[in-house]
């Protein structure tokens, strides 16, 4: 059960769905209710999304929201792994925890990312990750997995719903939106 009700969102956020042609989703008004807090953890999202490569980003939420069994996350962003080019086969693998299907260079950012999440991550797996991206690209992401981990914890305690048209985390009953865009993106 929901342990926050959705509060109003403030004046920044409605102007940017509105620019968007979107709605806050219900992590953002269960953040509401500390408008300061709302405003800036959507600032800091936005400086460490910018210029990332969707598909890495993409990819590395998905399995994030695995790890810290964060089923908000992992509906809201199947549909935006699908458009960032992630294959249904890739998002089932991450699911599964199976990253084989991935090229190297990808199971190399998973397997970084998950260590990260475990705080384990070995020179090995630092090398291999920061392989071709930039000391930017680096800190981004190590943002990233931090930003999702701390969405994971806020999400366990106040149990946001999933929004309409989300995913759900057994990859056999996805909603019939995201079916429907697994089914365009393989035509």
């Amino acid at each position: 059960m929901q342990r926050l009700p959705p509060a109003e969102p403030g004046a920044e956020e409605k102007a940017f769905r509105a620019r968007e042609g979107t709605v806050s989703p219900n992590i953002q008004l269960a953040l509401a209710h500390a408008p300061e807090v709302a405003q800036k953890q959507l600032e800091l999202l936005r400086a460490f999304s910018a210029g990332m490569s969707l598909r890495d980003k993409e990819a590395a939420i998905l399995h994030i929201a695995v790890l810290t069994d964060n089923s908000y996350c992992w509906g809201f962003h199947v549909r935006p792994g699908i458009r960032a080019g992630l294959s249904e086969a890739e998002i089932r693998g991450i699911l599964a925890g199976d990253h084989s299907m991935f090229p190297q260079r990808d199971r190399d950012l998973l397997d970084f990312v998950g260590a990260t999440v475990a705080q384990t991550t070995t020179d090995q797996q630092w090398a291999r990750m920061a392989e071709g991206r930039s000391h930017e690209e680096i800190v981004k992401l190590i943002f990233l997995v931090g930003f999702y981990c701390m969405l994971g914890k806020i999400n366990a305690v106040v149990r946001v719903p999933l929004d309409p048209g989300q995913g759900e985390t057994d990859g056999e009953s996805w909603s019939p939106l995201v079916r429907a865009m697994v089914e365009e993106a393989a035509l």
